[in-house]
């Protein structure tokens, strides 16, 4: 017993007691990591779900502005088209208008040939001009539903690939929900770490 209390005195049997209880949680720890690098090597064979929803909800965004300006385009060009048969109904009522002003406005007698040449030449000059002044409003349309056009061409066109990303991605989900394993321990993990808290 001296001798005991004389070990305890010079800290011998807890300097002891304590280094086995230190190679012993090492021991856990270093068990602990071998598991957790285990662990995480089936989880890097998984599908990152979580990933590919992010993805999906993006590309949905995207989708639903493209959309939305797909119908903005669409709805623009009946207008556009109604303003160019407007013009084309305004030329042919201009196109057929007649000189009618052989006789004077203000006595009622028939002008003279001089004047008449010359009011015929003021009514056919400022009937073209009125013609020109169409036909160019009418060109100007038509540009504005070419331009439209050709944005609808390039909306639906970048459409398309987004659609059929997201469609990709509908598969991709599935398959990994399907093949979803949850990870585990290693098989002697339980035994091992039974054992080493056993001492």
């Amino acid at each position: 017993v001296s001798a005991q209390i004389a070990a305890i005195d010079n800290d011998g049997a807890v300097q002891k007691k304590q280094l086995e209880i230190r190679e012993v949680q090492l021991e856990q720890t270093a068990l602990d990591n071998e598991n957790r690098a285990f662990i995480e090597r089936q989880l890097d064979n998984r599908i990152d779900v979580y990933g590919l929803n992010i993805r999906m909800t993006a590309l949905q965004n995207q989708l639903s502005v493209k959309k939305k300006a797909l119908t903005n385009e669409q709805n623009y060009v009946p207008g556009i088209d109604a303003k160019i048969e407007a013009t084309r109904s305004q030329w042919k009522a201009v196109a057929a208008e007649v000189f009618r002003g052989q006789v004077c406005a203000a006595c009622g007698q028939d002008l003279p040939a001089d004047k008449l040449k010359e009011a015929t030449e003021r009514f056919e000059a400022d009937k073209k001009q009125r013609l020109d002044k169409i036909l160019e409003e009418a060109n100007h349309y038509k540009e504005l539903r070419a331009q439209a056009e050709s944005r609808i061409t390039a909306i639906a066109g970048e459409i398309v690939p987004i659609e059929m990303e997201i469609e990709q991605l509908h598969k991709q989900i599935a398959e990994a929900e399907a093949a979803k394993v949850e990870p585990k321990d290693m098989d002697d993990y339980a035994a091992r770490k039974a054992a080493i808290g056993a001492r």
